[in-house]
């Protein structure tokens, strides 16, 4: 089995994996023998509950498929950036519920490019993104949502959010 190593330099998602005496680690989705990594339908809690993951990368990861979402990143405490998100397509996600829920490190969240036309569920979106300073989802489309639940909490408790831009289909 052949094995390769790559320093910290030969990748831009690559961070210190030594912090404040605890072990952090990065992760990046790349091609495969040059196909790329296709996600499950089901999508949800694939990042769930990651304590010391601080940077998850998305350089090809086909979302075309994927229809749930919920809590994919859901408790990462420690995550401050996914390059790549806004390469996802979600126009196939009916349950985005969670999906960033206490990602109490984030300051930003770039979701800007999200087709939620067919979403039916976004409570607890971004819950908790305690450092979180502005939100982008004025592209945004919440008419197939037909119960208000499905809204709640959506941005609770985002203590530092301050600038949130609407669209025209929100709410």
């Amino acid at each position: 089995m052949e094995t390769s190593t790559a320093s910290v330099e030969d990748n831009p998602y690559a961070i210190s994996p030594f912090v404040a005496g605890k072990f952090y680690y990065a992760i990046v989705i790349a091609q495969v023998d040059g196909k790329d990594i296709i996600a499950n339908e089901d999508s949800s809690d694939i990042f769930y509950d990651f304590p010391y993951l601080a940077t998850v990368g998305f350089k090809t990861y086909n979302t075309t498929n994927a229809k749930n979402m919920s809590r994919m990143f859901y408790n990462s405490s420690v995550l401050t950036s996914i390059p790549g998100l806004k390469s996802f397509d979600t126009s196939n996600v009916t349950n985005f519920s969670q999906m960033f829920r206490f990602c109490t490190s984030m300051s930003s969240i770039d979701v800007s490019s999200f087709n939620t036309s067919k979403a039916t569920n976004m409570s607890s979106m971004f819950e908790r993104c305690d450092d979180i300073t502005s939100l982008n989802i004025s592209n945004f489309d919440t008419r197939a949502i037909t119960d208000a639940s499905a809204l709640n909490k959506f941005a609770y408790n985002c203590r530092y959010l301050t600038d949130i831009t609407f669209g025209p289909n929100f709410g």
